[in-house]
């Protein structure tokens, strides 16, 4: 046998060795060092991330129930004008294999104006809207810690709440404000510890 034959025949070889061995290596740590696994033995979450502050209650290894909630600030250009947004988020996270994971809920948002007389009604935006949120994304434990991220998400608004004082400030302006824009956002990450 030529000896690029016995070097290719013993590549094969060692290829179909390595194979046969692998599989029984990666079923074994499937089994006890997978984040699937390590979901069964917790009970409660708290993440903290893009969307803010998450608390979460696993109802079983596959599904979790979570509370979040967010305070972000803005200014807006040359005007006295800054806005606050709180967030407060109701979801339900369901676990398909090791980490892979789908999530649909509400949130809440409502915002505060401190001189909402001086923005023009294009600027105004809505006190409060409800959205019909969805993500998609992956979650791993390690002991006591996990670690996400939310590759894609939507937010749907599905309805506005208008406080007493956002009327009173918009009294006399014709054109009412909009229930705003789908929010579409991407590389959400998230970590914390669940026990």
């Amino acid at each position: 046998m030529p000896s690029s034959t016995r070097a290719s025949f013993a590549r094969v070889f060692f290829a179909i060795m390595l194979f046969n061995f692998s599989i029984p290596a990666a079923m074994a740590m499937e089994r006890h060092g997978s984040s699937a696994r390590r979901r069964t033995e917790k009970t409660v979450e708290a993440t903290l991330g893009m969307r803010g502050l998450s608390i979460g209650l696993f109802a079983t290894p596959d599904s979790l129930i979570e509370g979040s909630y967010n305070y972000s600030q803005f200014n807006y250009a040359n005007m006295p004008t800054k806005e606050w947004i709180n967030t407060l988020g109701a979801r339900y996270r369901g676990f398909v294999g090791n980490s892979f994971n789908g999530c649909l809920g509400f949130d809440y948002e409502r915002k505060h104006l401190t001189n909402p007389e001086e923005l023009t009604p294009d600027d105004m935006v809505p006190d409060g809207v409800v959205y019909l949120a969805g993500s998609v994304g992956n979650q791993w434990q390690w002991r006591a810690i996990t670690f996400g991220i939310d590759w894609f998400e939507v937010r749907l608004p599905i309805s506005r709440i208008q406080s007493a004082q956002i009327d009173e400030d918009l009294k006399g302006r014709s054109r009412p404000m909009p229930l705003g824009p789908v929010d579409v956002r991407a590389l959400g990450l998230f970590a914390g510890i669940a026990i």
